[in-house]
């Protein structure tokens, strides 16, 4: 029996498809944990990837800041607080992950269910302090480049809040894409074990 009809066997409800899916446990049970490591394995490279980016962005991104001192080590602490917290919520994750013990499926499965919802949550708390504090401290050193009387400088803000906005959308989008589609399929092998 081929992946394909075992998994048509394992989502149907008929009492013929069920006889198949006893007949065929094992190998279904091979298969959701093929394809739970499978996703796992993608959170890992996604979570690494991320990790390289976020470190060449902040070695990088101060040096924007250099003909200003005070930004630029405005700009150092929030990196530095920044880098700390991510490493505290990676290293979390990582930390929970090799303590799993993987001799029942659906344990470990809830588990991990329970690891990766906690990560991306803790992802979107991080997202919604730093990237307005970033958005905020980058708007005060384009302000501070110029001459600014309160009306222009009000008509600035209302003009990039919306941009805060939608930066803030696309973060949630971004987490979405590299763990919430995960964490969607391990929720379905997850409850289709837990049925059958």
């Amino acid at each position: 029996m081929d992946e394909k009809e075992l998994f048509e066997a394992w989502k149907g409800n008929d009492k013929n498809e069920n006889q198949v899916f006893e007949q065929h446990q094992d190998e279904f049970t091979q298969l959701a944990q093929k394809q739970s490591n499978d996703i796992f394995s993608k959170i890992k490279r996604n979570i690494v990837w991320e990790g390289v980016l976020s470190i060449i962005v902040g070695v990088s991104f101060p040096v924007y800041f250099l003909s200003n001192p005070i930004f630029f080590w405005i700009i150092i602490v929030l990196m530095v607080v920044a880098l700390l917290v991510g490493i505290k919520v990676y290293g979390n994750y990582w930390r929970d992950m090799k303590q799993l013990d993987d001799s029942s499926l659906l344990v470990s499965l809830e588990k991990k269910l329970a690891i990766l919802t906690r990560y991306i949550k803790q992802l979107k708390t991080y997202l919604y302090l730093f990237m307005p504090l970033g958005f905020f401290v980058g708007a005060a050193f384009a302000l501070k480049q110029e001459e600014i009387d309160m009306t222009r400088m009000i008509v600035i803000i209302a003009l990039t809040l919306p941009f805060l906005g939608i930066m803030l959308w696309l973060g949630k989008k971004y987490i979405h894409a590299l763990y919430g589609k995960h964490l969607k399929n391990i929720e379905g092998i997850y409850k289709g074990l837990k049925e059958k």
